[in-house]
Parts: C-alpha cells; sequence; structure tokens
C-alpha cells in the first residue's frame, strides 16, 4: 500500500445546515439544531477528502474511529466550517484532528482515524455479506 499522505495534509470547508441535519430539542420551545451524527458525517467526509488523492486509484479510506465533542449547539440554516488535518500515521492507519466552528464559535473538535484499504478487497468483503 503505496501511497503519499503526509502529517499536515489538511482540507477545510463550509456547509450549510439544512432540515436533513436536524433534529428536535425534547420539550419543543427550540427551533430545531444541528444534529450530533450529522456534523460527525461533515467531519467525516472532510477528513476522506483531504487526503482523497493521496493514496493509490485502487484504495480507499474507511473511518475506523471516532471520538467528538459536540459543544454547542447550531441552528438549521447556519454555515458550518468543517477542518480535517493528519496528525498521526501509523501505516495504513490516519488519524485526523477535526474540528467544526459556526459563525460565532468553535462547536466540535475531537480525532478521526482512517484505514486505506484495497478497494477490491474491500467491496469483494462487504459484498460477501449483503
Amino acid at each position: 500500500m503505496a501511497h503519499l499522505v503526509k502529517v499536515g495534509m489538511r482540507l477545510e470547508r463550509d456547509f450549510i445546515t439544512t432540515p436533513a441535519h436536524g433534529i428536535e430539542f425534547p420539550g419543543g420551545n427550540a427551533p430545531p439544531m444541528l444534529s450530533t451524527p450529522s456534523l460527525i458525517l461533515e467531519l467525516e467526509l472532510t477528513a476522506r477528502d483531504a487526503i482523497s488523492g493521496a493514496h493509490g486509484e485502487h484504495e480507499a479510506s474507511v473511518g475506523t474511529f471516532i471520538e467528538l465533542e459536540h459543544l454547542a449547539a447550531t441552528p438549521i440554516g447556519a454555515r458550518i466550517h468543517c477542518s480535517a488535518r493528519v496528525i498521526h500515521i501509523d501505516r495504513s492507519v490516519i488519524t485526523f484532528a477535526i474540528e467544526a466552528m459556526n459563525d460565532q464559535e468553535k462547536i466540535a473538535r475531537g480525532l478521526h482515524r482512517r484505514r486505506i484499504v484495497s478497494r477490491e478487497r474491500f467491496i469483494q468483503k462487504l459484498n460477501a455479506k449483503a
């Protein structure tokens, strides 16, 4: 598995929260807000895309671990800025520092790991389970 992933590689991207990203606050009286699972998905996509051009064409990265503190609520319709930065590489395992901010404050921080795998082997194993 020869790859060109390097410590320090990073990607930053923005997205606008939509109702599909939302969850209702229990008991009402609050507008819908960004859910933690939706935030995790956006941060995972940011990390994946940060290294997408740095591994072999027959390889892909898959998420294997996430540790996230969701620090602040964000209403639907807000712009979120996500960042993912490679901080450690152990053979095929890449560790990222991940972070998200809205226009007022940091809303999340954590760690995410991805493993570089053979696309063909991964798909074969997945298909065998279907």
